[in-house]
C-alpha cells in the first residue's frame, strides 16, 4: 500500500462513526505501523502498550476487542489521526 501525503486542509470538525469504518481505520493503522510510516517514540508508554495489547475479536480480524485491550482511548486517538491519509490507487 503507497500513501500519498497528508493533505492540509482548514481546521474543521468531520464527524467519524466508528461503527461503520472502525474495520478500514483498523486496516489503516496496521500498515502504517507495519510499513514503518508511523512510528512512536518509546516514551508514549500508553500508546505502545494500547497496540502491544490489542486484540481481534475472534468473528472479524480487524474488529478490536475492548473489554481485553487497554488505553482504547489512544488507539481510537491513533485511528482517528490517521483518518486523513489516503492510500494512492
Amino acid at each position: 500500500m503507497d500513501f500519498y501525503h497528508l493533505e492540509y486542509r482548514s481546521p474543521m470538525i468531520v464527524p467519524v462513526m466508528f461503527n461503520k469504518e472502525h474495520l478500514e481505520m483498523m486496516k489503516l493503522t496496521q500498515a502504517c505501523i507495519s510499513k514503518g510510516i508511523l512510528k512512536i517514540h518509546p516514551s508514549m508508554g500508553e500508546i505502545i502498550m494500547s497496540l502491544k495489547s490489542a486484540k481481534n475479536k475472534p468473528t472479524n480480524p480487524y474488529s478490536l476487542d475492548k473489554a481485553v485491550s487497554a488505553y482504547n482511548d489512544q488507539l481510537d486517538a491513533i485511528r482517528l489521526a490517521l483518518c486523513g491519509l489516503r492510500p494512492k490507487m
